[in-house]
């Protein structure tokens, strides 16, 4: 590009992980000099990804990346970015990860601060080999009326110990632990309840016998 290069300041970018709700997004402050292959390599780490799929950026109408110009020597200032401005992200051509990449703010370096750093961050990034947005979707909703037994009796479980601590030492009383308790104990443990007693029961037969 034969633009010539802005001063160098600090981009706020909010980066948000496209066709998954709720939302998953991280917030990066990085140099206005940096090249997209070193973003790459902060979206890479900022996702918890394994970098071993081909990538692209989509910025001014053109790919850069693994199928397009190459990104060692293109750097975020040339684009000379507005606030506000978007650009696309992708990862893995199969799963098709898109990242949206917004310029929130434009500040000036401060040369106490080391650069790039992730600032905010809202929820895990789903497993990189899931299958993409719409099959981790798909597991969400699975999980969600689905919820696996022995992840809600370790739950309510951990609940009741809770409620049954001494008074002493036990933690400020929650009635999101009473809820928990009961709710998932009563629909999930019930079972386990009456086949103890039924052992128990049956048990006693065998000794008076």
């Amino acid at each position: 590009m034969n633009q010539p290069i802005e001063p160098p300041s600090i981009y706020q970018l909010r980066i948000v992980l496209r066709e998954i709700s709720p939302l998953i997004w991280r917030r990066l402050l990085v140099c206005s000099d940096t090249t997209l292959a070193h973003l790459h390599t902060m979206l890479q780490i900022a996702f918890d990804w394994s970098d071993e799929h081909l990538h692209t950026f989509h910025l001014h109408g053109k790919d850069y990346g693994s199928n397009g110009a190459e990104t060692r020597h293109v750097r975020l200032g040339t684009f000379r970015l507005r606030r506000g401005e978007r650009f696309r992200y992708v990862y893995d051509y199969g799963a098709y990860w898109q990242c949206d990449i917004r310029l929130e703010a434009m500040l000036p370096r401060d040369p106490t601060h080391f650069y790039p750093v992730c600032i905010a961050a809202k929820r895990a990034a789903p497993p990189e080999e899931c299958g993409g947005a719409w099959a981790y979707m798909q597991r969400l909703d699975q999980h969600r009326y689905h919820p696996p037994v022995d992840a809600l009796l370790v739950a309510a479980d951990a609940a009741r110990a809770l409620l049954e601590a001494d008074a002493d030492t036990s933690v400020p009383f929650s009635p999101i632990i009473v809820t928990v308790a009961t709710s998932i104990g009563n629909c999930n443990l019930g079972h386990g309840r009456e086949t103890r007693r039924h052992e128990g029961h049956r048990a006693d037969r065998h000794a008076d016998g």
